[in-house]
């Protein structure tokens, strides 16, 4: 029933806020402080087709860019934030056997804070949850978007394999091929 209002409530949308007429490969990235209660930083959409979801900050790779480096792009420009180090954790298909879209997850760290660069007409709202709180939004559908959804689930096995282990010591997920793996790395 949610699912039909949700749907019912979108508005016909014939433009977006992206360049490509049909973009396939995004990358987003997970950003969990090391302080308790850990918190993970999210983005509210201020533009369709999207408007108002919370969501991990990223977006659509640049036909002339790397995945590590349209991750790096998108949180500099849609939080502000320069990060050192960038891990990937994983990668999605959004939907195997309809599209070939895939998603990037990365693993940030070593932050600093600088000025936000967002693209033209782009709103963004920027907050930190507490990661307990985040998955509580997630739990009652307040958060819906999937590859964010896989990555809260994934900082909240971070956070608790991390007792054993340092952020540092995780490997990504391996795949056998993917658009990740077809480009140079940075």
């Amino acid at each position: 029933v949610e699912v039909n209002r949700r749907l019912a409530a979108k508005k016909p949308q014939t433009t977006y806020t992206y360049k490509y007429p049909r973009p396939a490969v995004t990358a987003d990235c997970m950003v969990i402080t090391r302080e308790q209660p850990q918190r993970i930083l999210l983005i509210q959409r201020g533009n369709e087709p999207y408007k108002g979801m919370w969501a991990l900050p990223g977006g659509f790779m640049n036909m002339d860019e790397t995945a590590e480096r349209c991750a790096k792009r998108e949180l500099e420009e849609e939080t502000g934030l320069h990060a050192d180090n960038y891990r990937l954790l994983t990668i999605l298909d959004t939907t195997p056997g309809f599209c070939n879209e895939q998603i990037g997850i990365y693993l940030a760290t070593g932050l600093s804070q600088h000025a936000m660069h967002t693209d033209d007409g782009e709103f963004l709202r920027v907050a930190s949850f507490p990661l307990d709180e985040a998955i509580r939004k997630v739990m009652e559908g307040e958060i819906h978007d999937s590859k964010t959804i896989v990555g809260l689930m994934m900082a909240w096995q971070l956070r608790h394999a991390e007792k054993a282990a340092p952020f540092e010591s995780f490997t990504t997920i391996k795949r056998q091929t993917s658009a990740f793996s077809s480009r140079p790395s940075e």
